[in-house]
């Protein structure tokens, strides 16, 4: 689905206007309507620019893209002034409203007066597929008719072959395709089969690999009485299948073969795939992302049921697919949730997800839901990189991966119904199970989910879970002694882990004994204020717990109510209390015995939100504020500095930012590789990510911690997040009248709008950049900015404005006797004069840099130069050169592993092979590229696969 179309799916539409709204078809030929009338577009050119913004969807498309999709490779003297000719004829045609832009930065559509089919379509196929989910097949081929309807021929048929618009065609073509199949698969299941049969002969004659109408076909004529010729269609296909492409069938149709040669009579309901074949498929590999499960799980008997007749795919009637556990702190949602997953996880072979939502978090807000989204489809092997930047692309993905697989998703810790929504399936072979304090009716109400309101423990469960933990003697021998401290603990299951623990490392110690304690501590602490039902004791029991505790583990305990994140590692609780990792270490065990934290990981901690509660309750009345003060700065300042030495490590050359030294206590542990840094960064990003949040954090270390993790977001294509930090950074600087940190934050905040595509914020801040570095003499910083405006200018195709910066860049670093600087604007220089042509001008600025850069040790820098080298010798036609030139940037790609560039660095080399007149060399370079960016989900597969296809045979 083109990017532009899902965004204004996801938006509502294109409006209806107050003036006159225009209609723009593409589903066929490109044209314009008021009212029905046409509207005079204008020659081939002006409507293909009219496709071109109509299809990124109010974006603002940048001048050398237009003039890419215009004129192709070689656009002629007067492209600028012919592009300003086409945009003037638009907006005389449409209105001056409608389309905004300029000729240096790019033109957008800018209102919301339009509608457009192909936006129709997908959204009336949309609402289709949301019937034919719910079990509406008689709406859901209504919709879908209706949608089909709005096709007049190939989108932009009136345009020709146009490279800029093919993969945009390809996608609107295939939600085509895929519409015509979710069409016949609601008339299937109205019970229409013998209509279908001519439609689907001739479907499958037009594509006959594509599996599921092969199916369709059968089904149909099974259900016609016609099984001979079912069987005679599978016959076919498979012969065609080997014949053609040496593959079998896959599992699906294989099964459905199986099914009509036994007389199955399950083919006979009116499912989309027939009940109990899909359990024969192949399990799918999938996530396991499930906590571990809890050792001496006890009770809870009919909630498991319960669970079993809600979710279980198999149940009878159908599952509703989403349960909600509510429940007072403490009562064991999580626990019954992760449990009930574990023992039911082989139901679900496409794999487990879980997220913690942290809606009751007392350390900050909640997980927002795009950030929710974020981590589910990285658990569903999504690249970084490749996820949408908006919450609607980001779920419509989600859902699109989940479709028809068998998923079990527990969504933890919910704060409210819009918190979870967007993370729902949009199918029911998914089971969802949502804890929460809140009863979420709004998800009962419109979302169908069952609810489930999780109590206290019965006596007996309560009983039985101190039987799994101190053993069955020990309760029978003190059973009179047990069945009070059950009441004690309010039968909640936290306060009884928490004093079975205790009990437990006290083998001899009789339970009487505890019960006195907990008697003296009566209800000083005041009542636990979660709900009615869980009386005062349970505090006393957290008290009593902490009571049994060492000095420095009851302080330790005490200052973690103070960290910034919901999880936290060693040496960042050895800096909140000033010790040593040793003795921080055997702390942070004693803590974990008495279940007042938990180790999530291997060296990762967290706490109860209870118990977090408690325990900063406990700080205020036993620490001074200067001591809290100080814990919160050595914390910070740990983060700070590991944050530093990470970022340096993963950009050695990196100009330093000045910083204090860490203060006395603070632990700052090694960072000794690359991989060691981004390891870090990926544990703790999301703590980072909720510091400048924190008003007891200093405001001048905000744009500092923001600095160090440039790198990292871009590396993983975290932009958004990265781009949110440096707002913050700014922020925080502009409040203290910090310069240096005003300057630095707005650079940072224009690099996190370039793979945004954010081309007009992006050049703003970089304005006030370069204003700010000016104001403090900053010639290295000016530097990097005039650099990074070279790339600003490049991607906007004004390649000669590029070459200006990119020569300014290199000398105020010359000036500033910058090296690395030197080199980076070396390199550049070189690569944009190729751009325009001058090879062997170019050729003498990427020697100089890779001079310089081998010196430096720069492997990254030297393997972009090769590259660079690479293309100025291949278009002079060195082809030998050239070559040797890719293989070595090729090396260095794959020694630094930077898979994408590694693939950039194989098309190349095939492009050089290619010209060159090597073609079997040029099939292997490109074929290696294209198994790269395929495991990449990458955009760029699809043109070396074009390449591919045109070598002549053998190859």
């Amino acid at each position: 689905m083109p990017v532009g179309y899902s965004r204004r799916i996801a938006e509502g539409g294109w409006g209806a206007s107050d003036h006159r709204p225009v209609r723009i078809t593409v589903l066929g030929r490109v044209r314009a309507t008021v009212e029905g009338t046409p509207l005079p577009v204008g020659p081939r050119k002006q409507r293909l620019l009219l496709a071109v913004l109509v299809g990124r969807g109010g974006e603002t498309v940048p001048v050398g893209e237009l003039t890419e999709a215009l004129w192709g490779g070689s656009p002629p003297p007067s492209a600028a002034e012919n592009l300003r000719s086409y945009v003037h004829g638009l907006r005389r045609v449409l209105g001056s409203a409608l389309l905004g832009g300029n000729g240096r930065i790019g033109y957008r559509l800018t209102t919301d007066d339009l509608t457009v089919d192909a936006t129709e379509f997908l959204a009336l196929a949309a609402e289709g597929e949301r019937a034919l989910a719910a079990g509406d097949p008689v709406t859901a081929g209504s919709r879908l008719r209706e949608a089909l309807g709005l096709w007049q021929g190939p989108p932009f048929a009136d345009l020709g072959d146009v490279p800029a618009l093919a993969l945009e065609a390809a996608r609107l073509e295939e939600s085509r395709v895929l519409a015509v199949e979710r069409r016949i698969e609601a008339d299937l299941r109205a019970g229409a089969a013998a209509d279908l049969v001519g439609e689907l002969t001739t479907l499958v004659a037009q594509y006959p690999y594509r599996e599921r109408f092969v199916e369709q076909l059968m089904l149909a004529l099974y259900r016609s009485g016609r099984h001979v010729d079912a069987l005679d269609v599978y016959r076919r296909t498979r012969a065609a299948l080997r014949g053609d492409l040496g593959v079998e069938p896959g599992s699906g149709l294989a099964d459905l073969q199986q099914a009509v040669l036994r007389r199955d009579p399950r083919l006979d309901r009116p499912d989309p795939v027939p009940a109990g074949l899909a359990g024969s498929l192949p399990a799918r590999v999938g996530p396991a992302a499930l906590p571990r499960d809890v050792p001496g799980f006890a009770g809870r008997t009919a909630e498991l049921a319960w669970l079993d007749a809600t979710l279980t795919p198999d149940a009878d009637p159908e599952p509703t697919g989403v349960a909600v556990l509510s429940g007072t702190a403490g009562v064991g949602k999580t626990t019954l949730a992760v449990h009930w997953a574990h023992r039911v996880r082989e139901r679900f072979p496409s794999g487990q997800l879980y997220v913690n939502l942290r809606g009751f978090d007392p350390t900050g807000p909640a997980v927002p839901p795009a950030e929710a989204v974020h981590v589910l489809l990285e658990a569903l092997d999504v690249p970084p990189a490749e996820v949408p930047q908006d919450l609607q692309a980001r779920t419509a993905l989600y859902r699109t991966l989940l479709a028809d697989r068998r998923m079990l998703i527990v969504l933890d810790n919910a704060g409210n119904a819009e918190q979870v929504r967007a993370l729902l399936p949009g199918t029911r072979s998914c089971a969802v199970i949502v804890t929460s304090r809140h009863r979420l009716t709004g998800l009962v109400a419109i979302d169908d989910a069952r609810p489930l309101v999780l109590d206290l423990l019965t006596d007996a469960e309560a009983m039985d879970l101190l039987r799994r933990r101190l053993g069955g003697d020990r309760v029978a021998r003190e059973q009179a002694a047990l069945r009070e401290l059950v009441t004690r603990c309010a039968r909640l299951p936290l306060a009884l882990v928490i004093v079975a623990a205790r009990a437990a490392t006290e083998p001899d110690r009789p339970v009487a004994t505890i019960l006195a304690t907990l008697r003296v501590g009566g209800d000083r602490l005041g009542a636990f204020t979660v709900d009615d039902d869980v009386r005062s004791d349970v505090r006393t029991v957290f008290s009593w717990s902490y009571r049994t505790l060492s000095d420095g583990a009851a302080r330790l305990f005490r200052l973690v109510s103070l960290a910034f994140g919901a999880e936290f590692a060693g040496p960042a609780a050895a800096s909140l209390a000033g010790v040593d990792e040793a003795e921080t270490r055997l702390l942070l065990t004693e803590l974990t015995r008495a279940h007042l934290l938990t180790e999530k990981a291997p060296g990762r901690y967290t706490v109860h939100d209870l118990l977090r509660a408690y325990a900063a309750e406990l700080a205020a009345d036993v620490d001074a504020a200067a001591d809290r003060a100080a814990a919160v700065e050595r914390l910070l300042d740990h983060y700070l500095h590991t944050a530093f030495a990470a970022a340096m490590r993963l950009h050695p050359n990196r100009d330093p930012i000045p910083l204090d030294p860490p203060r006395a206590g603070v632990t700052v542990p090694p960072v000794p590789t690359a991989e060691d840094a981004m390891v870090w960064f990926e544990a703790e990003y999301r703590v980072l990510l909720a510091i400048p949040g924190r008003p007891e954090v200093a405001r001048t270390a905000v744009w500092r911690l923001a600095w160090t993790t440039w790198d990292f977001f871009n590396r993983r294509g975290y932009w958004t997040d990265w781009a949110a930090l440096q707002q913050a950074a700014i922020a925080a600087a502009e409040a203290t009248g910090d310069l240096a940190g005003r300057a630095a934050s707005h650079r940072g905040l224009a690099l996190a709008y370039g793979p945004l595509r954010r081309y007009p914020e992006l050049a703003e801040h970089l304005g006030r950049s370069l204003e700010l570095f000016r104001v403090l003499g900053d010639e290295v910083g000016e530097a990097h900015v005039h650099f990074t405006y070279s790339w600003l200018y490049e991607q906007l195709g004004e390649d000669e404005d590029a070459v200006v910066e990119a020569e300014h860049a290199l000398r105020l670093f010359e000036s500033a006797g910058h090296r690395f600087g030197q080199a980076q604007a070396l390199n550049a220089v070189g690569w944009r004069y190729a751009q325009l042509g001058a090879y062997e001008r170019a050729l003498s600025y990427c020697e100089r840099a890779l001079d310089l850069l081998e010196k430096l040790g720069d492997r990254y820098g030297q393997a972009a130069t090769s590259d660079s080298l690479g293309f100025a010798n291949h278009r002079l036609g060195r082809y030998a050169t050239a070559i040797a030139c890719y293989g070595r940037a090729l090396a260095l790609f794959r020694d630094i592993d930077d898979r994408l560039n590694e693939a950039e660095a194989l098309r190349h080399l095939g492009e050089c092979h290619h010209a060159a007149g090597d073609d079997a060399a040029a099939g292997d370079a490109w074929r290696a590229s294209l198994r790269l960016l395929e495991e990449l989900k990458h955009d760029g597969a699809e043109e070396v696969r074009r390449r591919i296809a045109a070598l002549p045979p053998h190859s």
